[in-house]
């Protein structure tokens, strides 16, 4: 285990509406679903983890726990991660009908180019 992902967890459609009113206020916005109708928004309360970049090639995956009945999002290392090494997750995800594909600048050698 490296770290879990702190925040609120909120139904879909919260974190739907949370997402489009911090996209008008031009707010940055840390959102990280769990299945289809929970996220976890770590915009306004949140530890480190939200601030996790991503990587085509990430040192990191995620899993959900269950502990004493509530969902945790925990990240663990896909390998040793040394100091200083960066830690970073696949961000990958789908499109909304209609919503322009997103460019990846991950760097990484097997960069698959795009987020979405």
């Amino acid at each position: 285990m490296v770290v879990e992902y702190r925040g609120e967890l909120v139904r879909r459609a919260l974190a739907d509406a949370r997402e489009a009113r911090y996209r008008a206020q031009d707010r940055d916005c840390y959102l990280f679903a769990l299945g289809d109708s929970l996220v976890v928004d770590a915009t306004r309360m949140g530890n480190l983890a939200r601030l996790t970049n991503h990587s085509c090639a990430p040192s990191t995956y995620t899993k959900t726990l269950s502990v004493d009945g509530e969902a945790r999002l925990v990240f663990f290392a896909r390998s040793d991660i040394a100091p200083g090494q960066e830690v970073t997750y696949n961000y990958r995800f789908l499109a909304e009908e209609g919503e322009e594909r997103l460019p990846c600048f991950c760097g990484a050698p097997t960069c698959s180019g795009f987020l979405t």
